[in-house]
């Protein structure tokens, strides 16, 4: 059967050839087959609008094999959509969920330069709406709804006169990721084919923007992993530095100066008692409560942060009683220490530890030997132990002080500790105290030095000179007998054994036997003295020396004869006439001196 002409024209459509109106129009003489050809014209047109969308779907979707520049891909995905939709502007705006906001990212279609970049609130408008429900939301009349508007947002949306809006939410693993409209400056109902369509765009986009996350998220963990093998590597280098530097026998000051260059913040070490061992000596002021920073550090077993300048506290572990403490400045920038350089710090405080326990066992060892020296030169100085002194570096052949320091049990202990760290001297324990060979030529200068290095204030010490350390035992002797007698006439600070020798040997050494005696002559001269601030004692003195001649007394004490007859006459009254005979006299005289001396020696000024 002979196809007829409208059958024709609809082969020759449905083939994509052209067919012009007149042809039409003669092929369609009733008007049921004009409705006909129309329906068939309306197909053809959806068909190929069809086919042109699945072509443009089929583009972006090649697309999403090859994401590189995700700006550039989304714009390419807002272009095709204001393409294949015929609308007036089309947009994507990207969803920040910690601050519940959305940018525009890509546009097309918008004149005002205020659009891109443009923020949207929380909860304001089509987009809002869109990332609560994660459906399709759309308005004919934007300008007149009922969702909550931002005055901003208005301003742009009028000024671009956009009315009706399609917003489709791009969701990606049950995340919003952000919002694709599309938009028109004239009323507009949006049919679901279009919906639809830019659905598929936004799923699209959605796609691009959750592979984009994942590059960022590959590229943070590589950048992460990298940071902590350069973390790792140089604590362990700074580690093994620190290391090398302790075993090789570097002071603290060196290991301390290296921590802080490698932190590049100040960095103070401080010893069991708070006190500055090497490093910023401004930190060590710096931490009111030092004391429960370190005991917190202990029982945690970490080092602990603090407040102020000082941000770690990390505790030297020498002595677990009581420990020292390595501190660590806040950096000016106020950022804190990350987890690796706190633990390169409290790795620090054990190197420090153990240097300071080897530092304590060699001195100690040290200690031992130059004790044992001490007793050997202290008794009797035998050839050997001087041979053995010199072997051991310290000058043999000049002078040598022994300072005797009278003490208790408990002092004794501490203070021969304290004297054994000057490397240059010898300590022995003895049992009225201990007695330090002190290289020196003067005796009352080695004896205030020895005081000043035990910090014992108000205490005795007794120096005696020896031209070299053989004779250091004889020098010894005196000067721990002289002590004695020192400490018996009530004597403290810095004092010469020659000054009390004569007496010490008269006495053997028993200062309260001398006190006894100087009462027991001069008790009546002493009370007058005392009573009336005149010079009595001295006055004897002077005629003694005097050999009982007025003149030569006056001479000596620059007062007028008269004046030192009266004297004398009263000292006769106190004394008796006993004083000037030989027995009485000797006994007096030795009273005289050993008083004077006793004053002298209590005010050297």
């Amino acid at each position: 059967m002979e196809a007829s002409p409208l059958s024709r024209i609809l082969d020759d459509a449905l083939a994509g050839a052209s067919v012009d109106d007149a042809r039409i129009r003669e092929a369609l003489p009733q008007p049921e087959e004009a409705a006909a050809m129309r329906r068939l014209l309306d197909e053809r047109e959806r068909l190929v609008r069809r086919d042109l969308q699945l072509g443009a779907i089929m583009a972006s979707t090649r697309d999403l094999l090859d994401v590189h520049e995700v700006d550039a891909m989304l714009q390419r995905i807002v272009d095709r959509a204001f393409e294949l939709m015929g609308v007036d502007v089309a947009y994507l705006s990207t969803y920040e969920p910690h601050e519940d906001q959305l940018y525009v990212r890509a546009t097309r279609g918008i004149a005002s330069p205020r659009f891109l970049g443009m923020v949207v609130p929380a909860g304001v408008g089509v987009a809002s709406l869109a990332v609560r429900t994660r459906t399709p939301q759309w308005v004919l009349e934007y300008a007149r709804t009922t969702l909550p508007h931002d005055a901003i947002i208005d301003d742009v949306l009028a000024e671009e006169g956009l009315r009706s809006l399609l917003g489709v939410p791009l969701v990606a693993h049950d995340r919003v990721l952000g919002v694709l409209f599309a938009a028109t400056r004239h009323a507009h109902r949006f049919s679901a084919d279009e919906i639809a369509l830019l659905s598929t765009f936004g799923g699209h986009a959605a796609i691009v923007l959750q592979v984009a996350s994942l590059f960022e998220d590959v590229a943070s963990a590589s950048q992460l992993a990298e940071d902590r093998r350069r973390h790792t590597e140089w604590a362990a280098d700074l580690h093994a530095e620190l290391a090398r530097a302790a075993v090789d026998g570097a002071d603290p000051a060196a290991l301390t100066a290296t921590l802080s260059a490698a932190l590049e913040r100040p960095v103070a070490l401080l010893d069991a008692d708070g006190r500055l061992v090497a490093g910023d000596g401004m930190l060590a002021d710096a931490v009111p409560s030092l004391s429960r920073a370190l005991r917190a550090s202990r029982r945690e077993g970490v080092a602990v942060v603090v407040a102020g300048a000082v941000e770690l506290v990390a505790p030297v572990l020498a002595s677990r009683e009581r420990p020292g403490a390595l501190l660590v400045g806040r950096a000016t920038d106020q950022v804190a220490l990350d987890g690796v350089r706190r633990r390169t710090v409290e790795r620090a405080a054990l190197v420090l530890a153990f240097l300071a326990v080897q530092r304590d066992a060699v001195a100690d060892a040290e200690d031992r030997v130059r004790g044992e020296l001490a007793l050997d030169v202290l008794d009797g100085a035998p050839p050997a132990a001087v041979r053995r002194a010199a072997a051991r570096g310290f000058a043999v052949d000049a002078p040598w002080v022994a300072v005797a320091v009278p003490a208790t049990a408990e002092t004794r202990a501490r203070w021969v500790a304290v004297s054994g760290r000057r490397a240059a001297w010898l300590t022995a324990a003895t049992p009225d105290g201990l007695v330090v060979l002190v290289p020196h030529a003067s005796p009352a200068a080695a004896a205030a030095e020895v005081l000043a290095t035990l910090g014992a204030e108000g205490a005795l010490a007794v120096g005696a000179a020896s031209t070299a350390l053989s004779g250091a035992a004889t020098a010894a002797t005196l000067a721990t007998t002289t002590a004695r007698l020192a400490a018996g006439l009530g004597l403290d600070g810095a004092v010469d054994a020659a000054s009390l020798a004569p007496y010490a040997g008269l006495f053997g050494g028993d200062g309260a036997a001398a006190s006894a005696s100087i009462a027991a002559v001069l008790a009546p001269v002493l009370a007058w003295d005392a009573e009336r601030g005149t010079a009595l004692v001295e006055t004897m003195r002077a005629l003694l020396d005097a050999r009982g001649s007025v003149q030569s007394a006056a001479a000596a004490l620059r007062v007028h004869p008269s004046t030192v007859k009266q004297r004398a006459a009263r000292v006769g009254v106190l004394l008796g006439p006993a004083w000037t005979d030989p027995e009485a006299r000797f006994r007096v005289e030795v009273a005289v001196r050993l008083e004077l001396a006793r004053r002298a020696l209590r005010s050297p000024g």
